[in-house]
């Protein structure tokens, strides 16, 4: 008895409704993998996945046995996590439209190559220009470096004086309003 063997000995338990035509019979017939995905999903590294699964189980069970199973399972976590942290290894690698491979970076930009950022992320440089209007900053970009101008020193802007003045007669103001609490 081979796969379709299988299917049409199924078939008959296949609810009416959905045997009514013949097109929604050939949906069905398409949801059922054939042998050859079958064959795909059966590979070295797949056997290689479920071999490492399998031993990890076997040291969670002697962990278990020796009382030490939640020692086993943050040990593994973070041997997890440690392993993962730089760059992806180069079978990690994305491809584009062209067919040509990229290397993927890592999510923290401290362990990367250059200390290179991800695309969009945010910093405190970013944040503090838009926060005073300024222009945004592109890496590769000569006319934003050129607008892009740290001021290092605070004190000679107004308008951040100004601001400063501000919030601390707001907060005098409130301090002086505090209703004291009644015993």
């Amino acid at each position: 008895m081979g796969y379709q063997g299988v299917v049409d000995a199924l078939l008959p338990f296949v609810p009416p409704v959905l045997r009514v035509n013949a097109k929604t019979l050939e949906e069905l017939k398409s949801l059922c993998p054939s042998t050859d995905q079958l064959r795909g999903v059966a590979t070295a590294a797949n056997a290689w996945r479920l071999g490492v699964f399998a031993l990890w189980g076997v040291g969670l069970y002697i962990a278990e046995q020796i009382g030490i199973a939640s020692i086993f399972v943050m040990a593994s976590i973070l041997y997890g996590v440690l392993t993962n942290l730089g760059d992806k290894a180069t079978d990690s690698v994305s491809v584009d439209e062209d067919g040509n491979e990229i290397e993927l970076p890592s999510a923290y930009s401290v362990f990367n190559r250059n200390k290179q950022r991800l695309p969009g992320q945010l910093t405190t440089e970013d944040f503090e220009s838009q926060l005073r209007h300024r222009l945004p900053r592109e890496e590769n970009d000569a006319v934003a470096d050129e607008a892009f101008v740290p001021h290092n020193d605070d004190d000679s802007d107004a308008e951040l004086r100004e601001a400063i003045r501000r919030s601390l007669d707001d907060a005098a103001k409130k301090k002086k309003h505090k209703r004291k609490p009644r015993c």
